[in-house]
């Protein structure tokens, strides 16, 4: 494969001349995290002295449908220019790495900071979901939908007290034009919505787009409240099946010093058809998002940071369930091979199907 870069103008100089490689435009520094196809680096461009953050991933370990993937999300990503979104910056197709060059964040899981936080109230909460549900509003508005919507991808933009968010990984989003068999369920299962769960084992699947983002972000919703997930079981076939029935509360004590129009708010992303569930722009008109600051509940959500603690151990102790699934052509041809990860949860699909 020859040297191809493909390189993006703006965002203080993730551009350049057009054939120049990475090494020429970008000084590599130290690690910052790794995934199971790439390693992730600092780098400092050459000419602007801007820090970024670069995914190099390694040709050799890659197969033909993660350079897919990778093709597919260069390809989002470039469309999308938001402040709120992680930006690409350049992409550089090598022989023998793919580099691509993102926003540079180093505030963390917005999960953490609240954990991290001696005070929080709804008005915080509040003030973070219209900045999450604009920014889908502006990814739905090119027809994209995220599909993993999960506290993993909701970023710090720094550590300062004032910082914002970024929506991180775009991997598994779609533009809900494009026409393929590919049918994904994505993330920890607490996050997915209804049509999802059952469309992933259904012989006749049913189209599913931009409100299974809603739904995400209900569920996020519901956990900055009070802390805990509003779908939660013993096993992986009860939790589909709550999701399923949209069987969730607003347990006493927990969400007594929530107020009414909060609840009220959660509950319009928490229905189980999709065609009822509010859009994006529906919710960003809610009265809850419209309330001015000095009328927005300032009392401290009592035990949501100690609650989410428990949740941080235990996400530590354990590994994140990954429900993800593609579902190919080939997979209707009975040729795919379905990883022995995803076993679990197949296993729990087809008893739901029994049920």
């Amino acid at each position: 494969m020859g040297l191809v870069c493909s390189c993006l103008s703006g965002g203080g100089g993730g551009g350049g001349g057009g054939g120049k490689r990475f090494r020429d435009q970008y000084q590599l520094g130290d690690k910052i995290g790794e995934g199971a196809f790439s390693v992730v680096r600092r780098a400092t461009h050459r000419q602007t002295n801007v820090v970024y953050a670069v995914k190099c991933f390694k040709k050799v370990r890659l197969t033909e449908q993660d350079v897919k993937d990778i093709h597919g999300e260069v390809g989002l990503l470039k469309q999308m220019k938001h402040p709120n979104v992680l930006n690409l910056h350049g992409f550089f197709d090598e022989p023998e790495y793919y580099y691509t060059v993102m926003d540079l964040v180093e505030g963390g899981e917005l999960f953490d900071r609240i954990v991290d936080k001696e005070f929080y109230t709804e008005k915080e909460c509040r003030d973070l979901i219209k900045i999450l549900l604009d920014t889908i509003t502006y990814c739905h508005g090119l027809g994209i939908v995220h599909r993993d919507l999960k506290p993993d991808n909701i970023l710090m933009t720094s550590r300062d007290d004032d910082a914002s968010i970024k929506i991180a990984d775009f991997g598994l989003a779609k533009q809900d034009s494009q026409d393929d068999n590919l049918v994904s369920s994505c993330g920890t299962p607490e996050y997915i919505a209804p049509e999802v769960v059952r469309n992933v084992f259904s012989k006749d699947k049913q189209l599913y787009g931009k409100a299974v983002d809603i739904w995400s972000i209900g569920v996020i919703t519901y956990v900055m409240l009070c802390g805990y997930t509003p779908f939660h079981a013993n096993s992986q076939v009860q939790l589909f099946r709550k999701i399923i029935k949209g069987q969730y509360q607003f347990h006493s004590p927990y969400w007594d010093d929530v107020s009414p129009e909060a609840q009220t708010f959660v509950s319009r992303m928490l229905v189980v058809d999709p065609k009822q569930r509010a859009t994006a722009e529906e919710l960003l008109a809610d009265p809850w998002m419209t309330l001015g600051d000095e009328d927005v509940n300032f009392a401290e959500l009592n035990g949501v940071s100690k609650r989410m603690t428990s949740r941080q151990r235990l996400k530590a102790a354990m590994a994140t369930v990954q429900t993800t699934m593609a579902l190919t052509k080939a997979m209707a041809n009975n040729k795919a091979v379905v990883p022995a990860t995803l076993l679990p949860a197949i296993e729990g699909a087809n008893k739901l199907k029994a049920a």
